[in-house]
């Protein structure tokens, strides 16, 4: 049996529709991705799972039972994208009071205080203001704080928005460890290559549907054994390329250019590269580089959300 299910939910705002009909489910112990577009109802679909908005229709099940704010509260933890915590007080000052908030024992607080300081990286600052953490180490402890009370179920709203790639990787670290320790984590981010990264399973939302769920190479699957080859060349003038390229007519599906890269998508990928390789020697271009991929989640995206009305 599923941990969370979601079943037929619906949810408006006065006249605005957030959802029709939607229905997820998400297994114990695993790191499940949501993603869609700014003011897809990501947010909102987190409130609805804890029991902080209603839906209008349809029905939201944790360990098969209606979801209720009060239980909710005690086994999930929540760090949304604005700070929970308390800038003037301290990183121990702040969890101390989260622990209470949750009715944790004096002997059950220090113990989790020692695990959660531990876990996301804080020991050494746990004498410092909250307002005078930098950028990343507020997030650990906006984490840390949604972590106190040892909840079976985690959700993050956008947890590295705005982070460095070495502050990011860290709790990209961090949550890997919170899912060996049999925890369920729910997260959205807008960094797909993190969606990609971390994620056991994923749900793509979109103009009030959820346009598709699974795991990341059940998503690929749409791609219908298409590949990408990724060119690099030393000049990287790929005008002349793609011109020769669409002389030939070859059986290319996209192509395109990224950070110096031309990226071809294809099923006919070796006779791509002979006639490639071709195409180049004739044209005198030096190869720098040539690689196979499957597609990436952001493709994925833009395939499946290509053409869906708003």
């Amino acid at each position: 049996m599923p941990l969370i299910t979601i079943e037929n939910v619906s949810k408006s705002f006065g006249t605005k529709k957030v959802f029709e009909n939607i229905s997820l489910s998400i297994a114990q112990n695993q790191i499940y991705g949501v993603i869609g577009l700014t003011g897809a109802g990501k947010t909102t679909l987190f409130h609805l799972l804890l029991g902080q908005e209603d839906p209008n229709t349809g029905n939201i099940k944790i360990n098969g039972k209606a979801v209720n704010s009060s239980e909710v509260k005690r086994i999930a933890g929540y760090s949304t994208q604005e700070p929970s915590f308390y800038p003037q007080l301290t990183v121990l000052e702040n969890l101390e009071f989260f622990a209470a908030l949750y009715d944790l024992t004096k002997k059950k607080t220090k113990e989790r205080l020692d695990e959660v300081l531990l876990l996301t990286g804080l020991e050494k600052e746990k004498h410092t203001l909250a307002k005078n953490l930098s950028g990343g180490m507020r997030k650990c402890l906006d984490i840390a704080c949604a972590l106190i009370h040892d909840p079976q179920i985690i959700v993050l709203d956008e947890p590295t928005a705005d982070l460095d790639p070495l502050m990011r990787k860290h709790i990209w670290a961090m949550l890997k460890e919170i899912k060996s320790q049999g925890k369920t984590i729910v997260l959205s981010s807008h960094y797909l290559d993190e969606i990609e990264h971390l994620c056991d399973e994923i749900a793509i939302i979109h103009n009030k549907k959820v346009l598709r769920e699974g795991t990341l190479d059940e998503m690929k699957h749409i791609f219908s054994g298409e590949r990408q080859i990724v060119l690099r060349t030393k000049t990287q003038d790929y005008q002349k390329i793609r011109d020769a390229f669409k002389k030939e007519r070859l059986a290319i599906t996209t192509i395109r250019e990224e950070q110096g890269d031309l990226i071809i998508t294809t099923k006919k990928t070796q006779h791509l590269i002979r006639k490639a390789l071709h195409i180049l020697d004739n044209l005198d271009e030096d190869l720098i580089s040539c690689d196979v991929r499957p597609p990436h989640l952001h493709e994925v995206f833009e395939q499946l959300t290509k053409g869906v009305a708003q």
